[in-house]
């Protein structure tokens, strides 16, 4: 049976009450300081290596590691998409064309950085597609489409906190939920660009009671760069 990746545990609490800027400022730099050390590419190659995707199995195998990492890794969130690009209900070993993950990444730091505040935090998503998998003498790249999505800044987070949003039953940050809501704010932010066409913008995403407001730009490549850079309060 395949090894179960659980989703990381934040190591301190907050209120669920509002608290001074102060306060949320320094734990939004722990939570940044450990989320960015957990989202580094030495535990992203730990984790796929953990589930069965090694250099020294056959590709057969590292497919099938594949198919199983949305079900078993509780660090990211993943979906099943077959030749037609429609999502899939469970995977199929034949059927099922692409694997989509999301999960957070931290950049190399550059060289010579003294501190993590060189580094970004950014929801990412790679697609692993299974002709590349099964055919790794004729793929141009194995690991498959590495697409960063929003950048999290500090400030985003620094209100999340302040205002209670994403925790668990025992006032502990929850990293899934973190997660499902960057992923869900990214994913309606994505649909407002696609339908309107128009950079720079800035997109007011609804969501569980909370306003989040996204900032897109184009970047030096040409394509649009997307930064989570505030939550506001609810509406009243």
């Amino acid at each position: 049976m395949a090894k179960r990746i659980p989703e990381p545990t934040i190591t301190f609490t907050t209120p669920t009450y509002e608290i001074s800027d102060h306060t949320a400022m320094t734990k939004a730099r722990r939570l940044m300081k450990e989320l960015k050390e957990y989202a580094g590419v030495k535990t992203f190659e730990q984790n796929f290596i953990a589930v069965g995707f090694r250099p020294d199995v056959s590709p057969t195998k590292r497919w099938q590691a594949i198919l199983k990492m949305p079900e078993i890794r509780d660090d990211l969130f993943g979906a099943w998409y077959d030749k037609k690009g429609q999502i899939m209900a469970r995977p199929d070993p034949k059927k099922t064309a692409t694997v989509q993950l999301w999960y957070l990444a931290s950049n190399t730091p550059l060289i010579g950085a003294t501190d993590d505040s060189w580094t970004s935090l950014s929801l990412t998503m790679v697609a692993l597609g299974r002709r590349e998998i099964l055919n790794p003498q004729t793929a141009v790249n194995q690991l498959g489409t590495v697409i960063p999505l929003v950048r999290v800044t500090l400030h985003a987070l620094q209100r999340m906190i302040q205002r209670g949003f994403v925790l668990t039953e025992n006032e502990e940050i929850s990293f899934s939920q973190l997660l499902e809501c960057l992923v869900r704010v990214w994913a309606r932010a994505d649909h407002h660009y696609y339908e309107e066409g128009v950079l720079p913008a800035e997109y007011k995403i609804e969501y569980e009671g909370a306003i989040f407001v996204i900032k897109a730009h184009e970047d030096y490549r040409g394509d649009v760069a997307m930064a989570l850079v505030t939550m506001l309060p609810p509406k009243k």
